[in-house]
């Protein structure tokens, strides 16, 4: 199975779905909707992977422009997939992994 045929697959863990995400080994949760000062967002959030904190420790800068940010909450670490559109895409993966 190549890295295009798993981009966007649902796996259900329970009753949460789960967004299986290639890059970085991410798995992306439900699409939430946020209310901001600048109007209605939408974010994706997963676990950070250890090809993840590989990556923003090479270069921090490239992994956001990728289209992913890195915040804390509770002593817990989230990867976000922001965007405007309700179907909140993820970012292209790679077509080498």
């Amino acid at each position: 199975m190549d890295a295009s045929s798993l981009e966007n697959r649902v796996f259900k863990t329970g009753d949460t779905e789960v967004w299986h995400r290639t890059m970085y080994g991410l798995d992306f949760g439900d699409i939430q909707r946020v209310e901001t000062g600048q109007g209605t967002a939408y974010v994706r959030e997963a676990a950070p992977t250890e090809q993840f904190w590989k990556a923003w420790r090479q270069n921090k800068e490239a992994v956001k422009a990728e289209g992913f940010s890195l915040r804390k909450f509770h002593d817990e670490w989230a990867v976000g997939v922001w965007s405007d559109s309700e179907d909140c895409p993820l970012p292209e993966t790679p077509a080498l992994l």
